[in-house]
């Protein structure tokens, strides 16, 4: 099966699997809501951003098949337009943010991998970094493995994910946390390329006492912006 067949099909293979799995998108998606009854189960969005891309043309995730079971997923953004929101926690909006996704070794892109037997693709180890046009580091997500279907690109589920947060926007010792993308606009190059346009939201589930920092920096912009 040719990797073009596997995601253009999803609605009839990727479907039937996510609903008869745990996956990992609806264990993304779970972490996403906020209202919750503990502090050991509390969520919050870090992140969220929707595709600065004006049409299909300008789709900056890219992917190519190098194989019956492997492919090449690329993403970068290097010009004004991408507004990293902030809407969880008390930093402030990052606007006209860079992007870029990388492997391990700080090459671009990832290698993806299938057994041919799943429609879900592995990625190795890598990172996602939002940066400034002076090349700040703003907010860095490094994850051991992460996955790709029809519906999107996403990490952290359970352990196996382990995506750490840091960056001077987020508290220290965010580990085992979560982010996805969510994909559309698919613009076929050839039957072994396509770009795709994509939203993005990380959320993280820290420990109490990471909770209580943020809690109290909420409360403190708050009080700042009623004055």
């Amino acid at each position: 099966m040719s990797v073009k067949c596997k995601f253009d099909n999803y609605n009839d293979c990727v479907y039937r699997e996510l609903s008869m799995n745990t996956s990992l998108i609806r264990l993304v998606l779970a972490s996403m809501g906020v209202g919750v009854a503990t502090l050991a189960s509390a969520s919050f969005t870090v992140g969220t951003f929707a595709d600065p891309a004006a049409n299909s043309s300008q789709n900056f995730f890219r992917f190519t098949s190098t194989g019956a079971l492997s492919g090449e997923l690329e993403a970068a953004w290097l010009s004004d337009g991408l507004h990293l929101l902030t809407p969880g926690i008390p930093a402030p909006d990052q606007f006209n943010v860079r992007f870029e996704l990388r492997d391990a070794q700080g090459g671009l892109g990832l290698e993806v991998t299938t057994t041919g037997t799943s429609n879900y693709f592995y990625s190795e180890a890598g990172y996602i970094r939002f940066f400034t046009a002076s090349d700040v580091t703003v907010l860095r997500l490094d994850f051991d493995s992460a996955v790709l279907t029809g519906t999107g690109f996403a990490g952290g589920y359970g352990a196996s994910g382990n995506v750490t947060m840091s960056g001077p926007i987020v508290q220290p010792g965010w580990t085992n946390e979560h982010f996805g993308f969510a994909f559309s606009n698919w613009d076929f190059l050839s039957s072994s390329v396509f770009t795709m346009s994509s939203s993005f939201t990380s959320s993280a589930v820290p420990e109490p006492a990471t909770l209580l920092a943020v809690g109290l920096g909420a409360a403190s912009l708050l009080r700042r912006r009623r004055k």
